[in-house]
């Protein structure tokens, strides 16, 4: 105790020149004595700006540590770390919340240093203090208004992407009526020749009468199936999973039959490896994979072109995996590349398209599958390049 009392006082007296100048600043200064044990440092010196924003004077202060000004809330690794600094003769810098005399917070921001003797002894640890509460407070309402806005971009996103399911959807009701016009035709006309069979001839075979009843029901499991998968691909799913890329392509197109038969489209699935796995929502990868169908067999309407390919190449290397899809619809206009597409309600159909297909394309290739996606006229059409983390 005496030790400490006569450092202090031999700091003072070192300081008597500078104290003028302290009182001046506007930033708190402290200056302790150097016992970083318990009970810890004592106060040496404050000045008038740091009585004036913790409610402690000057006189209160003597004999005390700053451990006094700490509390519930303040960082308890920012004050370990502080000790080991300057433990090691380091300089330190740090912020927490400390404590004014009358109980209430303030966030303080602490630059201190150790400073020696002309013998090399340490003789104090000299502390500029900042009050950072105001830009705390700002930090914290931005950090606020920016998960705001993050969660109104998702929800955002979310309703662009059920509007694109809804414009899709009436498309899909079509395809659906046109696949189940030829079963419903199949299974009324072995009805009637099952009733034929069992009013013409009492002795006719059992096994004719089950062969036709079965062909019946094969009918009715296809409808069946149709409206599973219509059902499925409506279904909202928020936990991403593993799914087989080519897989979920060819279910796209076992749905979509009848448009690419109506439509006279020659689809091509080139897989460079076999079972390349994608992470996501697979429905969403299917109305992925619908959008370009729909954009594909537009172009192809549109412009009167007889020969129809859309062709899909998937492929993958020890990171990535690329899908590649072509036509040969006669491009995308130069005015829309190579980002312009993607907008929200842009688009080449003119009055006839939604113009968030290809947006909610992007949106889901990239915000929910981290990857990318960009386009390029090649040959007689376009040629949409998508890049995936490779799951394995």
């Amino acid at each position: 105790m005496e030790n400490s009392e006569a450092k202090r006082i031999d700091v003072l007296e070192h300081m008597e020149h500078l104290k003028p100048i302290f009182e001046q600043s506007y930033n708190f200064i402290v200056i302790t004595t150097p016992e970083l044990e318990e009970p810890g440092p004592e106060f040496i010196y404050v000045n008038s700006a740091f009585t004036k924003a913790t409610g402690y004077s000057a006189e209160e202060l003597k004999g005390k540590t700053p451990r006094i000004l700490q509390g519930e809330k303040s960082d308890r690794s920012v004050l370990d770390r502080l000790k080991k600094e300057l433990k090691e003769g380091k300089f330190f810098q740090g912020h927490t919340i400390n404590y004014r005399k009358d109980g209430s917070e303030y966030w303080v921001e602490w630059n201190i240093s150790p400073i020696y003797n002309k013998s090399g002894e340490l003789s104090c640890y000299f502390c500029v203090q900042h009050d950072i509460t105001k830009q705390m407070d700002i930090q914290k309402e931005t950090q606020r208004l920016l998960e705001i806005e993050i969660k109104n971009r998702i929800a955002q996103e979310q309703m662009l992407i059920q509007q694109s399911k809804m414009a899709i959807m009436g498309e899909m009701i079509g395809v659906i009526a046109h696949q189940w016009q030829q079963p419903l035709s199949v299974a009324n006309l072995l009805a009637d020749s099952l009733i034929e069979l069992e009013l013409d001839d009492a002795n006719i075979a059992k096994k004719e009468i089950d062969d036709t009843s079965h062909r019946i029901m094969e009918q009715v499991k296809f409808m069946s199936d149709t409206i599973y998968d219509f059902k499925n691909f409506f279904k909202v799913d928020r936990k991403k999973s593993p799914f087989l890329i080519v897989e979920e392509i060819e279910k796209v197109l076992k749905l979509v039959k009848p448009l690419i038969y109506k439509f006279k489209i020659d689809v091509k699935i080139e897989e460079k490896k076999r079972n390349i796995y994608a992470l996501g929502h697979a429905n969403e990868f299917k109305q992925v994979m619908i959008n370009f169908i729909s954009n594909v067999k537009d172009a192809y309407e549109e412009r009167g072109i007889k020969d129809r390919v859309f062709k899909i190449v998937v492929d993958s290397d020890e990171k990535q995996t690329y899908i590649e899809l072509s036509d040969k619809a006669g491009g995308i206009p130069q005015n829309l590349l190579p980002q312009k597409i993607f907008e929200a309600y842009v688009s080449t159909k003119g009055d006839k398209g939604s113009g968030i297909g290809m947006n909610i394309t992007k949106t889901i290739i990239e915000n929910n599958m981290n990857g990318t996606i960009c386009v390029k006229n090649i040959g007689e059409g376009a040629t949409f390049f998508i890049t995936l983390p490779k799951f394995k």
